[in-house]
């Protein structure tokens, strides 16, 4: 399995009350956007066992050179998941150090909304419904981080060459079910004689009988 990444608009946010920054890194049973198929985080795919096996950081943008606003190593520290009802969520205190007033402003000023996090399945399943392919995911296999970001765009996301694998498969089925539909086109009939052709023949037959006609005259005087 290979590490992968996935955005959630308007999940993040600083709660002034509590003095912490607070978000969603998933929401369960919610369709995906942004993606060439349908995904869906199955509720039981995010367990405290994956989080206890999982060394978590709080970065933004999935960068860590602009240094860690928080971080949950094998279930303990600053940073905070909880598995609850709608997905997993994640706090942290807000703190006085650069990376933090930095996420603090644009929080502010509304230019970070979106939360992001990355990951390993663990296990997942595919269906098609109505010609569409559907990704469920069953399990996680581990978690890396969980991100506010600038950006939370497609081109930011990521999906594992197996994923690429099943949307290949999925369309070539599309296209073969496509090229063996019967048509609803009659056989084409045969071209119909042109008026040309028939003239042709009718100039011939009569200049066949006036042919004929001049030889029994010759007989006949």
């Amino acid at each position: 399995m290979e590490k992968e990444l996935r955005h959630l608009t308007s999940e993040v946010r600083f709660n002034q009350d509590k003095g912490i920054i607070e978000g969603y890194a998933l929401l369960f049973d919610t369709p995906s956007t942004g993606l060439p198929f349908t995904e869906i985080i199955a509720k039981g795919a995010v367990t405290e066992e994956v989080i206890k096996n999982s060394d978590v950081l709080a970065v933004i943008d999935h960068n860590t050179s602009k240094g860690v606003l928080a971080r949950s190593r094998f279930g303990k520290g600053s940073l905070h998941l909880e598995i609850d009802d709608r997905g997993l969520k994640y706090w942290f205190k807000a703190g006085k150090s650069p990376i933090h007033q930095e996420l603090l402003e644009n929080l502010e000023r509304d230019e970070i909304n979106a939360s992001s996090f990355s990951f390993i399945v663990g296990e997942d399943e595919w269906i098609e419904e109505g010609g569409e392919l559907k990704r469920i995911i069953r399990s996680f296999k581990e978690l890396f981080d969980v991100s506010p970001v600038y950006f939370p765009a497609y081109s930011q996301t990521t999906v594992s060459v197996r994923c690429s694998e099943m949307l290949q498969q999925h369309r070539q089925k599309a296209e073969n079910r496509t090229e063996e539909k019967p048509t609803d086109q009659k056989p084409a009939e045969p071209p119909v004689k042109g008026l040309p052709e028939e003239e042709g023949k009718k100039a011939d037959l009569q200049n066949y009988y006036r042919g004929l006609k001049e030889e029994l005259k010759e007989y006949l005087e």
